[in-house]
């Protein structure tokens, strides 16, 4: 098992379009399309960069920075009914290729979507996120979530380019 170190607080997670508020959607900034993946950047949340990614089933898959917690993170969400509790940290272990991390994800509910994220200051973690091509996310609860990440390479070499020229 891999050692990762997941940190489950903040509010990076999901404020992309499947939230339905114009005041979240404004502190973001479409960069770039790459492929299936988009870069935003947000001067609102610490002039931090992220991508996001969703796919035929409707979820969305974002991996970023937030550069006020000095920290990496990751999140599912989906207009689905998930069983999350809004702030509550959960046991997952991710499974990327051979290596599986573990970690306690913050669950995420709100106006519809649900899902959770975690923070993360493990480059293995990173590295593994933009070589494979799939993400197993198994919750404590025994429900398992495999993630589509095609492109992942190019879009986390975006999220760090665009972290870099905002440091400038």
């Amino acid at each position: 098992m891999g050692s990762a170190r997941y940190f489950g607080y903040g509010l990076v997670g999901a404020m992309m379009g499947l939230l339905g508020s114009q005041a979240q959607a404004q502190e973001l900034q479409m960069v770039d399309q790459l492929g299936d993946w988009t870069l935003y950047y947000s001067k609102a949340l610490g002039d931090s960069c992220l991508a996001s990614r969703t796919d035929a089933e409707g979820r969305q898959f974002q991996v970023g920075v937030d550069r006020k917690k000095e920290l990496a993170y990751a999140g599912l969400f989906a207009k689905v009914e998930a069983g999350t509790t809004e702030g509550d940290f959960v046991p997952v272990a991710m499974t990327l290729g051979e290596t599986i991390f573990t970690g306690e994800a913050k669950e995420y509910n709100k106006e519809g979507v649900q899902g959770g994220y975690v923070f993360f200051n493990n480059l293995n973690f990173a590295y593994e996120l933009a070589k494979q091509q799939t993400l197993i996310v198994d919750r404590s609860n025994g429900e398992s979530v495999t993630v589509d990440l095609t492109g992942s390479a190019k879009a986390i070499e975006a999220v760090i380019d665009c972290q870099i020229a905002t440091m400038q």
